[in-house]
């Protein structure tokens, strides 16, 4: 499908990272995980993820501000987006059975924050598992107090209080970040990089499908992390985003 998006809103919500809020097309649709082409005049066509989810009535696609890219420079400045698509099989299996891990690294927690807000909308009973690395906590995407039923009291305290003395370190406020509640018991958040413990320690995980999302160098750790557990590379798909900075 062709269609010419029109900006509803922009919002930043990171270090250089903005939101684009679009209508959505009449009789656009898609499944989470997939991404859109995008079309900027005189640039040649990019390809991003959609972070919106299908039940969701606006279109939402984040991208991270680069001085140094007259592409971005364009791109955070446009009021209508002609686009394409969508396009991708990033998408989570119709079968409900397997497990799913999602590992994502800085700005490729997009297409996870779709699929995760489409699996609580519909109630699906997969077991979901997502691990978000961050270099530091003031560039986390969408970050939130997520419910997850592994978390103990004295871990979460922990957690929160690392964020908040990185915020207070890295910058003077917390920007604007949007909060993603998932009630389905089945998900999982973690909020730093996995080590193998970490990966054995998902129930099933030799038999769990993998999603892999982020910057190359992201992309190729996150492969080796899961060599390391002997992870088939059949049970493993994989998104990167070229020409981003190195993630961790």
């Amino acid at each position: 499908m062709e269609a010419t998006l029109s900006l509803l809103e922009k919002k930043q919500i990171a270090t250089n990272v903005y939101a684009f809020y679009f209508e959505k097309p009449e009789g656009f649709t898609y499944k989470a995980g997939q991404f859109v082409e995008i079309n900027v005049p005189t640039f040649k066509p990019a390809f991003f993820s959609l972070a919106s989810a299908p039940y969701e009535d606006r279109l939402m696609i984040a991208t991270r501000w680069r001085s140094d890219s007259p592409f971005k420079e364009a791109f955070i400045k446009i009021d209508e987006l002609p686009i394409k698509g969508p396009f991708g099989n990033f998408v989570l299996p119709e079968d409900t059975s397997i497990p799913i891990v999602l590992l994502a690294g800085g700005i490729g927690i997009t297409p996870f924050l779709s699929i995760a807000k489409q699996a609580s909308y519909e109630e699906r009973t997969t077991q979901i598992d997502l691990f978000y690395v961050n270099k530091t906590t003031q560039d986390a995407l969408f970050y939130t107090k997520l419910n997850r039923p592994t978390l103990t009291p004295d871990k979460e305290k922990e957690i929160m209080f690392t964020s908040l003395s990185l915020t207070k370190k890295h910058e003077p406020f917390m920007v604007e970040l949007f909060e993603l509640q998932v009630q389905n018991p089945q998900f999982t958040f973690t909020p730093f990089l996995p080590n193998a413990r970490d990966i054995e320690d998902v129930p099933n995980y030799d038999k769990a499908k993998y999603y892999l999302c982020g910057s190359p160098t992201s992309v190729t750790n996150f492969k080796k992390l899961l060599a390391s557990v002997n992870i088939p590379k059949e049970q493993v798909k994989v998104e990167d985003f070229p020409g981003y900075p190195t993630t961790f």
